[in-house]
């Protein structure tokens, strides 16, 4: 078993990026009670271990994250996380922090009566990530953003035509995040695949009807159409692999029921990827 690495933050940044999430999430309206609770005991704590044992711990791929759900004034599912990077190894302990607003109750598709009051939550949800780690940034406060801002550029100097094999196979790349999508988008291309890459469902789909693609790897929660629709629509079409934040098991059976070919959890890392790919394309050709 890894050992666990524990965050290298001071008490101080961590209370910090507690008040900044707090104006921005809540503005002019009301904290509730549970939330305040927890606030409370976090700026009561006397070591930076006292305050993260408030948080859910959770270990993910062998990626050590801190999460506290505090919600916001629409959304309550919204949670700071605090989570170790893997793919920056210039440290053993880089730790950034990010919002997170994914779960699985607004993952519903162009049929529901609630789409309309869905996209406007993502959308709200989206801006107020934007704009809380926006404020971290402007306040010194490592965003995980950030660090793979600075892993993508160091890639981009080591990433040449002499560098890569061609495995002659092409990949639909779907993330809405600009960042996350970049980085995956040139580990990929690291791997010797042919990428190409879009940012909703609904470009998802127009690109499997008029290219081919050995697969698609495709995120949940985006602008638009959900992964899951993407799935219904295109999963006898292309072979679909889910790649994505959500990793609760009901997701997962539903997203494999629907039609997707696998699901791979956030945070999925190069030589990961280079292993699964290995693997489902030897499978493939195995059974003709």
């Amino acid at each position: 078993m890894n050992k666990i690495v524990q965050p290298n933050i001071s008490l101080d940044v961590l209370k910090k990026a507690i008040d900044i999430y707090i104006k921005i999430a809540y503005k002019n309206s009301d904290i509730p009670l549970n939330v305040k609770e927890k606030i409370e005991k976090i700026r009561k704590s006397a070591t930076i271990d006292e305050a993260l044992s408030i948080f859910n711990f959770e270990m993910i791929n062998q990626i050590e994250s801190y999460k506290l759900q505090l919600g916001s004034s629409q959304y309550p599912f919204l949670k700071l996380v605090l989570e170790k990077a893997s793919f920056d190894s210039s440290s053993e302990n880089n730790f950034g922090f990010y919002i997170d607003r994914h779960s699985e109750y607004i993952a519903v598709d162009s049929s529901s009566p609630t789409f309309q009051k869905e996209l406007e939550l993502k959308e709200n949800t989206y801006q107020l990530k934007k704009e809380i780690e926006n404020d971290f940034e402007k306040n010194g406060i490592l965003t995980y953003r950030k660090m793979v801002r600075n892993y993508v550029d160091s890639f981009k100097t080591n990433l040449t035509e002499s560098s890569i094999s061609k495995k002659g196979k092409f990949i639909l790349l779907v993330e809405d995040d600009i960042d996350i999508n970049e980085m995956h988008k040139l580990e990929l291309m690291f791997l010797g695949y042919d990428v190409e890459t879009v940012f909703n469902g609904y470009d998802a789909l127009k690109m499997v009807e008029n290219k081919y693609f050995d697969l698609m790897f495709l995120d949940l929660m985006m602008s638009g159409i959900s992964g899951q629709e993407v799935i219904k629509r295109a999963g006898k079409e292309i072979d679909i692999v889910v790649l994505s934040a959500l990793s609760d098991k009901f997701t997962k059976d539903t997203c494999l029921s629907l039609g997707a070919k696998a699901f791979l959890s956030k945070p999925v890392f190069k030589e990961d990827l280079r292993k699964f790919l290995d693997d489902f394309f030897k499978n493939k050709n195995t059974k003709g």
